[in-house]
């Protein structure tokens, strides 16, 4: 029987599930991500926390289910409209502006005064929002 390693990588933190070809969950592993916040407003997480919960969530499915060598395929999904920057080495040169982050509300109202949603939808096929900071 084939087993499946699904990975939800979430604001909050890390999720990882293992299931059967018929959709049992074989096991389930979870790890929080710390969020930062350095200043009203300021949604942050550094990528290497990314890393640590991914392993340790990974981790806890597998030894709950004990299939580590039996799984078939991986899955992935992640959070959504955050950039981690890296260096020449890939390594991240600082934490990752997360999608809840509002540091951007003087730009996206100049942008909204300049172009309407229209124009905006138009152009870049998304509204103008502080999620979009990037």
């Amino acid at each position: 029987m084939a087993h499946f390693l699904g990975i939800d990588a979430g604001t909050s933190g890390i999720k990882a599930v293992i299931i059967d070809e018929d959709g049992r969950i074989e096991g389930v592993g979870y790890s929080e991500c710390g969020l930062i916040t350095p200043r009203p407003g300021w949604a942050e997480q550094d990528p290497n926390d990314w890393w640590r919960a991914c392993r340790e969530a990974v981790l806890g499915a597998v030894t709950k289910s004990g299939l580590g060598k039996k799984i078939h395929s991986v899955g992935f999904s992640g959070q959504m409209q955050g950039s981690a920057l890296l260096d020449k080495n890939m390594e991240p040169i600082g934490n990752c502006l997360l999608w809840l982050d509002q540091r951007s509300n003087e730009e996206v109202e100049e942008i909204n005064g300049m172009i309407s949603p229209a124009q905006s939808l138009g152009i870049t096929s998304n509204m103008c929002l502080n999620s979009f900071w990037a």
